[in-house]
């Protein structure tokens, strides 16, 4: 069994991907198919590198320190930041502008956004 296992979900993506190419054309072009198979299964598989790095970050980690060693905290907020950082680009490393659109629309939805309306920030949406 490989280290990195690929996820079922991301050969099945693939594997459809194939199956609907193929239909669709008499004349296949390998490189095509390829495009089309890593294509639908690309979110996936970031998704997983992305729980890879994060489980390494957990393993891995500083140990914690005695109470008290501010330093050693900080050390281990940057990493935790650093390690948290690399993961969310892992899992949208593939994400096409209208991914990021969606992703957008679903957090307004669910009200993950943070609104800020000073003085020293012009307002454009006028």
């Amino acid at each position: 069994m490989p280290e990195f296992p690929v996820p079922e979900e991301a050969a099945a993506l693939a594997a459809d991907a194939i199956r609907r190419e193929m239909r669709a054309s008499r004349d296949i072009d390998p490189e095509d198919i390829a495009r089309v198979a890593l294509e639908a299964a690309a979110p996936v598989l970031a998704e997983a590198v992305a729980q890879k790095i994060l489980a390494h970050m957990e393993a891995h980690g500083p140990a914690p320190e005695a109470p008290g060693v501010t330093r050693h905290e900080v050390l281990r907020r940057a990493w935790l930041r650093h390690f948290s950082i690399a993961a969310r680009v892992a899992a949208g490393a593939f994400y096409t502008a209208d991914d990021l659109k969606r992703l957008a629309a679903e957090a307004i939805e669910r009200g993950d956004f943070i609104a800020c309306n000073i003085p020293e920030v012009p307002d454009v949406s006028s």
